[in-house]
């Protein structure tokens, strides 16, 4: 009988930050994206940065 993964549940957050205005760039909109794995409670976070005109 193959092990039970049940406990191990991996969620996706996607974070979606409104358009900012930056200084030297124009607009500037961040993605962020949070990885959680249920097993050793630990979350993984990984930003982008997008321009947006």
């Amino acid at each position: 009988m193959p092990p039970s993964i049940s406990q191990q549940q991996t969620t996706f957050s996607l974070l979606v930050s409104p358009a900012l205005e930056h200084p030297t760039c124009g607009r500037v909109t961040f993605l962020a994206l949070v990885i959680s794995d249920g097993g050793d409670g630990r979350e993984r976070l990984r930003v982008w940065g997008s321009r947006v005109g």
